[in-house]
């Protein structure tokens, strides 16, 4: 599924910006996995393979947040020069292009407080165990055209950040915009608001 991607890759030129390293995959996001701004070099994988399964999931143009591994991936571009429309836009092949993420429906409650385990609150522990559980056994289509694929789970893992600071970074940056830099635990209405609003907000806080 990763190679899906490669054909926006000229779009990422310049989605880079400074975080902790992640281990070198195949695939496309919008962080180097080096730091050093304004580098073109090959691009890491775990943000990628999360787009990858968000694409056999999503089952509409307009229902990303309706799907935990689509949500997911929408935390990894959370950075100033990223953002969830750029996500929406290479899961859907590039259909459309503006204001993406205004035309998705809002946040599934009922998957918001699945990943929280009932918590009224999303924790950046709940973001760090749902993140490596969504590329742990991942999956694969079995065929079918976007937005109803058939998904096959395997036995495949990965790839992990090297660290969990990779996650710990972008959700300080979700959690930033949403204002709750002081506890990392962001309400269900703050974090539907992010993700429908942030891409459009100019608004680009940091922790």
């Amino acid at each position: 599924m990763l190679a899906s991607f490669i054909g926006t890759a000229a779009l990422l030129a310049s989605a880079v910006i400074a975080m902790p390293s992640e281990k070198r995959q195949t695939g496309l996001i919008p962080y180097p996995c080096n730091s050093t701004a304004g580098e073109a070099e090959p691009i890491c994988g775990s943000c990628a393979e999360m787009g990858a399964q968000c694409q056999i999931f999503v089952s509409s143009p307009t229902g990303f947040w309706q799907v935990e591994q689509c949500v997911l991936a929408g935390f990894c571009y959370a950075a100033e020069n990223s953002t969830t429309d750029m996500l929406i836009t290479y899961v859907d092949e590039g259909q459309d292009t503006s204001d993406r993420s205004l035309q998705q429906e809002r946040l599934s409650e009922a998957l918001f407080y699945n990943m929280t385990g009932g918590a009224s609150t999303m924790s950046q522990q709940n973001a760090i165990d749902a993140y490596y559980s969504a590329l742990t056994g991942t999956y694969e289509s079995l065929g079918g055209p976007l937005f109803a694929m058939t998904p096959k789970q395997t036995s495949d893992d990965g790839p992990y950040p090297s660290s969990s600071e990779y996650v710990i970074y972008f959700w300080s940056l979700v959690s930033a915009w949403t204002g709750y830099c002081d506890t990392r635990e962001i309400p269900y209405n703050n974090l539907a608001d992010y993700l429908t609003y942030a891409a459009t907000s100019n608004y680009h806080p940091t922790c």
